[in-house]
């Protein structure tokens, strides 16, 4: 089954970048009489909407409906971690013999880069995704990696014997465009461990144990993801009151590593407000954040910061100790992408903003 794809009025399609831009998806699904299942998915050319029976992929400036792709019986929907694929599953019966379809469309146009066809009505579910290949736990030990559509199996990595005594418990996942990040607790040991493998291999990349039995929470950051929206991990530090309980790792060329990043690099008493990420990795976080992009991280940071001293009454730092040059229409910046050409050339006299007021 192909996509059905729609005269539009342009022929670049942004992805949402705000709350507001969710907010406007949602309105127009709504006049145009589609109730929306479940909460929307970003891809890197629209917000993607799983609907009764279709999948439907809208963009902004204008707000439009790009492509839907027809699918009754939907049981899974997942966009990969760099936004360019949207992987569907969905159940099709021919005859009295019933199957379930899994799909990879292009997240421009709808069109179909793979599918697979799996014989009867058992869906585990899409799992979590990288660029090009989908990750999911088995049998509560082992992560286990296969292509997009599921019909090829990649690796596997099989917990259990990474612990010396035991099975291994909570084990956790989540992806990053090129890496798998894997999170799990050996009782026996007495021991709890966080890895990020190769995505495509499945060898270890970098890894970190400590004693105890709390399992870091391990959030990747992509920036696809929408500040706010629950998934984007960056905001919701800021909103957890977490900041001091959270380390975040920048990739670097042998592994990933605490770094400080701005706006406490350029600020160090700016701690005195908001607490400064853990740079000492031991004892364990609360929460890891990991990113592969250094840059839009640290703009994002001094964006949110921004957000976390206005809105804490405590602090005497207000929205009109923003210049009117560094917003957008009037309203503070959520996200540094709404700056189209050059964020850095906002968000550092942004920080600065910080520095001029509190100290």
């Amino acid at each position: 089954m192909e996509a059905v794809v729609h005269e539009t009025d342009t022929e670049y399609f942004r992805p949402p970048l705000t709350l507001g831009d969710l907010a406007a998806v949602e309105e127009f699904l709504v006049e145009s009489g589609r109730v929306v299942e479940e909460d929307l998915l970003v891809s890197s050319d629209g917000a993607v909407a799983v609907l009764a029976d279709e999948v439907v992929s809208v963009a902004m400036d204008p707000v439009e409906e790009v492509w839907s792709y027809p699918a009754e019986d939907i049981t899974d929907v997942g966009v990969t971690a760099d936004g360019a694929s949207v992987v569907v599953e969905y159940r099709e019966a021919l005859g009295p013999i019933e199957s379930v379809w899994t799909v990879v469309l292009g997240s421009k146009t709808g069109n179909v880069l793979d599918s697979h066809r799996a014989w009867g009505s058992a869906s585990e579910g899409i799992g979590e995704l990288t660029e090009d290949s989908r990750v999911r736990v088995e049998q509560d030990a082992v992560v286990a990696s296969s292509s997009l559509a599921g019909s090829e199996a990649l690796w596997e990595r099989d917990l259990s014997r990474a612990c010396a005594s035991g099975g291994p418990r909570e084990v956790g996942v989540a992806t990053l465009e090129r890496r798998v990040l894997a999170s799990y607790a050996c009782p026996g040991e007495g021991t709890v461990h966080v890895e990020a493998l190769h995505a495509e291999t499945g060898e270890m990349f970098w890894e970190h144990s400590w004693n105890g039995d709390s399992v870091p929470e391990v959030r990747p950051w992509l920036s696809k993801e929408v500040p706010g929206d629950g998934v984007e991990p960056v905001t919701t530090m800021f909103a957890d009151g977490a900041t001091g309980r959270t380390s975040i790792l920048a990739l670097q060329a042998n592994g990933y590593a605490p770094e400080v990043l701005d706006p406490w690099r350029a600020i160090p008493d700016l701690d005195e407000f908001i607490e400064k990420p853990l740079m000492d990795m031991d004892p364990a976080p609360e929460r890891i954040i990991f990113t592969d992009d250094r840059n839009m991280t640290e703009y994002l940071l001094i964006v949110r910061s921004i957000h976390a001293l206005v809105e804490d009454e405590s602090v005497p730092f207000s929205e009109d100790d923003v210049d009117e040059s560094l917003k957008i229409e009037g309203e503070l910046a959520e996200n540094p992408g709404q700056w189209k050409i050059s964020p850095e050339a906002y968000v550092f006299p942004l920080r600065d903003e910080i520095e001029s007021a509190l100290f």
